[in-house]
């Protein structure tokens, strides 16, 4: 029975040895589904960075408009009580110009048409 029993630990140890030597020799290999994984994984990280960039680029034009806007309508804000004063100036020396031509104007319908024609104007003496 011994020797049974030691033919057969002679023949597991060979089958063992020939598993050992048979790993050694065995180069590692990828199995092809982690291949084809990691492939996509890579295509989808790029293509998740490149929307990245996009959307940050659109952040940052937007970000930039509104300043643009912003610093527009502050200039304007500062200015406005400036270019108030100087429209009300100007637009009372359009009235008092106003006021002047129109005393001019009904001064020549005066003289040109005459004070007994009828018509209702203001006469004014010319004065030099």
């Amino acid at each position: 029975m011994e020797h049974k029993d030691l033919s057969a630990l002679e023949i597991e140890l060979a089958v063992l040895q020939r598993d050992v030597k048979n790993y050694e020799n065995k180069k590692a290999e990828v199995p092809n589904w982690v291949k084809n994984s990691s492939a996509a994984i890579i295509l989808a990280i790029f293509t998740q960075t490149i929307a990245s960039v996009w959307w940050a680029s659109a952040i940052t034009a937007n970000v930039d408009n509104l300043r643009k806007e912003v610093r527009l309508n502050t200039e304007f804000r500062l200015l406005f009580p400036k270019m108030k004063e100087d429209i009300m100036i100007e637009l009372n020396k359009l009235g008092s110009q106003n006021s002047h031509l129109s005393e001019k104007i009904d001064t020549i319908k005066g003289i040109v048409i005459g004070p007994d024609s009828g018509h209702n104007f203001k006469i004014t003496p010319l004065t030099e």
